[in-house]
């Protein structure tokens, strides 16, 4: 009796720890899963925002990159730019990110009107305020003008023909500035990412300048000339010098040419008298 009470009571001490165990093992079963959701809700997160950042950057990408450079139909060459083909130069524009202070080439100038505009893409994507630049070409109505050439004003609206920017082309923009002025396709090195931008449109001439070590090349230039100068110029007095030595040298001796001429005159006179004296 007292062991069958024994071994009931072992059994129900068995149970319970049972019960104990089995409800910490759910415990700590429902906790790894939801670390494992949590983290994994995580992972999902951090997933998508670099997505949306790398998609961020791509279109950032397409709208700064047109590496064909492609150029708009009737486009005047600038003969005489400041800036020639070829030309390093600091580029100052600060309407695309990593453009401020990079160091660029020039590879192509024009003579053209550059416009800042506002336009609503073609792609239905979000609406473009204050682009820089498109250019008098890059506007369907231009070639409507008796003058092709004659720009617009501000407030105009136009039909965008420029393809370099993704739902441009065909886009109604509104001009919102005017520059007449020489602009500029450039490759430029991106201050942020340090990758090669090519044929890059537009950069005005107000949006250059020259490099620091362009700009410390011209006055090496002018003291070498100097230097050259001065040269020539004790050259040139030396060369004075000796010839004016050699008329010195030159003159005694037609000054004793001159001399031995009058010492002949007395032997002149002297024959002469001869002559008379043997008349006589």
């Amino acid at each position: 009796m007292v062991l069958s009470a024994v071994l009931l009571f072992g059994a129900s001490s068995v149970t319970s720890l049972n019960g104990v165990f089995a409800q910490d093992s759910v415990d700590e079963i429902s906790e790894s899963v939801g670390d494992t959701v949590d983290n994994a809700a995580s992972d999902i997160s951090d997933a998508v925002t670099d997505e949306e950042s790398e998609s961020t950057t791509q279109e950032h990408g397409e709208m700064v990159h047109d590496d064909e450079g492609r150029l708009p139909g009737n486009i005047k060459i600038e003969r005489e730019p400041t800036y020639k083909v070829g030309d390093d130069v600091q580029i100052n524009a600060t309407h695309m990110p990593g453009m401020e202070g990079a160091e660029g080439t020039v590879i192509a100038a024009f003579d053209t009107t550059a416009y800042e505009i506002s336009y609503t893409p073609t792609d239905d994507s979000e609406p473009i305020e204050n682009h820089r630049w498109i250019v008098q070409e890059e506007i369907a109505e231009a070639a409507d003008q008796e003058d092709a050439d004659a720009p617009f004003e501000v407030g105009d609206e136009v039909t965008v023909e420029a393809y370099h920017m993704p739902g441009m082309e065909g886009a109604t923009a509104t001009i919102d500035a005017v520059n007449e002025t020489t602009v500029y396709l450039v490759d430029y090195i991106d201050t942020e990412s340090g990758e090669e931008v090519i044929n890059h449109k537009w950069v005005t001439e107000d949006e250059l300048a020259t490099l620091d070590g362009a700009e410390e090349t011209a006055p090496a230039t002018s003291e070498s000339t100097t230097e050259s100068s001065e040269d020539e110029s004790e050259s040139e007095e030396s060369s004075s010098d000796e010839e004016s030595g050699s008329e010195s040298d030159s003159t005694p001796e037609e000054n004793s040419d001159e001399e031995s001429s009058e010492e002949s005159t007395p032997e002149e006179s002297s024959s002469q008298d001869s002559s008379s004296e043997e008349t006589e």
